[in-house]
């Protein structure tokens, strides 16, 4: 069995037993909705690196997105800082993006943040001025990426997402090239949250390509990071759900 074999069946294990306790009286639903997050997203890239499925992929990042919202309004109470908890980190909306789903994405967008000044909270804003079509909000997003990927630490690894999201902006192809090439080069000195992620893709330069896509901007890019058959955006004609988002 190779390696990457091992990591699946060990993953589908572990999501079996996450599912398993979610069911359980006295246990943490929040956490395992989180731990489902991290799992599903994994086995997603890594299925996906040993038999490439398009449709399981978006499915699952479907999946990822949803239970991130699903554990926000479900568990989360959103107090003095209201909606800004899902700006925290982009990873929601990112996965919203993979899964070509406009309902998610559509409902991401429903929230705002008016707290936060942070990379994470302005690349999500980001996401959702591309998906609205605000170019105002878009542009003063960039402008606050191009300000804190300037810094020192980890943080300035992310400079070429400003760059390829100013492309987008202004419709201009090779800006969005450049940046995605100057994001790439510094991907394994990027903090990634999803296990062996820096192996096999790169979450947020196809993010950012599809973001493009479906602003009319086709970028035909070719990296073993990037996957090319995932960029088009084609949504799923159905989306399955978890049996117990039908209790939210």
């Amino acid at each position: 069995m190779s390696v990457l074999e091992n990591l699946i069946d060990q993953t589908i294990a572990k999501e079996k037993q996450l599912f398993l306790d979610y069911n359980k009286p006295n246990y943490d639903q929040e956490f395992i909705c989180l731990q489902l997050i991290y799992s599903h997203a994994s086995l997603a890239i890594y299925n996906f690196s040993n038999e490439p499925d398009v449709e399981n992929f978006k499915q699952s990042f479907y999946d990822c997105a949803l239970l991130k919202l699903f554990s926000y309004e479900n568990f989360e109470k959103p107090g003095f800082y209201g909606s800004s908890n899902l700006f925290l980190t982009s990873h929601g909306f990112i996965y919203s993006v993979l899964s070509d789903s406009d309902d998610i994405l559509s409902r991401y967008s429903q929230y705002d943040d008016n707290f936060l000044k942070t990379y994470s909270s302005s690349l999500c804003k980001s996401i959702k001025a591309v998906y609205l079509d605000d170019k105002q909000m878009l542009s003063l997003e960039i402008e606050k990426l191009y300000k804190y990927t300037s810094k020192k630490g980890v943080i300035k690894h992310y400079g070429g997402i400003p760059k390829a999201l100013e492309g987008i902006l202004n419709n201009d192809k090779s800006l969005s090239m450049e940046g995605i090439s100057s994001f790439l080069g510094t991907h394994k000195k990027q903090d990634h949250l999803i296990g062996l992620v820096k192996d096999y893709i790169s979450l947020e330069t196809l993010a950012i390509l599809k973001l493009a896509y479906r602003n009319g901007l086709i970028i035909d890019f070719d990296h073993h990071l990037v996957p090319k058959e995932l960029i088009p955006v084609v949504p799923l004609e159905k989306y399955e759900k978890y049996a117990f988002f039908d209790k939210d």
